[in-house]
């Protein structure tokens, strides 16, 4: 492969740390059962290692979106019952500094993961917080990945000030269903646009 040792130790270190190949003494290095192995942070290299018109790599992305939802929906549920002045006011203060990153997707994943985190503060749930830490990698590990997620960033700002509305509102059930429906119609818009954009130029319509 043209590469020395140490960048193979490092590489394989890195697949088994993800739970995609496991090393057994007197055996070697051998491909896993990431369905049985990986975590959260295997999504994105899986996606990333597939080709672009391959269905898998659009099975891959619904199921990214769909534990996005999972997470959101009880997330803002949660801050709706326990967030305080100073949690909501923080939440205010991102969204409205996100208004600079309508250009810049790359940006706007950052700003988005950064008010999710206060939503997640909000909910005072560390275990959901630590969830998030493997989409916070997202943006950096996958960029051609957060750019399929935030393709269109003016939307992701739309939703905003309905999600700190409804923790104002203090009414977790309305935040539940509102929020997943809400992130339900996004889901399916971005999956849309990107099935139409992995089609070959003459098959497109």
């Amino acid at each position: 492969l043209g590469i020395n040792r140490l960048t193979l130790r490092a590489a394989l270190a890195r697949l088994e740390a993800i739970g995609l190949v496991v090393t057994r003494h007197g055996a070697g290095t051998v491909v896993a059962s990431w369905r049985e192995r990986a975590g959260l942070d295997a999504l994105g290299a899986l996606a990333q290692a597939l080709k672009e018109d391959d269905p898998a790599r659009q099975e891959l992305l619904a199921s990214i979106l769909e534990v996005r939802r999972v997470l959101a929906a009880e997330a803002v549920a949660l801050a709706a019952t326990r967030a305080t002045k100073e949690d909501i006011a923080a939440l205010h203060a991102i969204a409205e500094a996100q208004r600079a990153n309508l250009n810049d997707p790359v940006a706007m994943a950052r700003g988005d993961v950064a008010f999710q985190r206060a939503v997640l503060r909000a909910a005072r749930n560390v275990g959901l917080e630590l969830i998030l830490n493997s989409f916070a990698r997202f943006r950096d590990e996958h960029p051609e990945l957060t750019a399929q997620l935030y393709d269109v960033p003016a939307r992701t700002l739309e939703h905003y000030p309905l999600v700190i509305g409804l923790i104002e509102a203090r009414d977790e059930h309305s935040a539940r269903d509102l929020v997943r429906s809400a992130l339900e119609h996004v889901d399916q818009e971005i999956l849309r646009r990107n099935a139409r954009a992995q089609k070959p130029k003459g098959k497109q319509k």
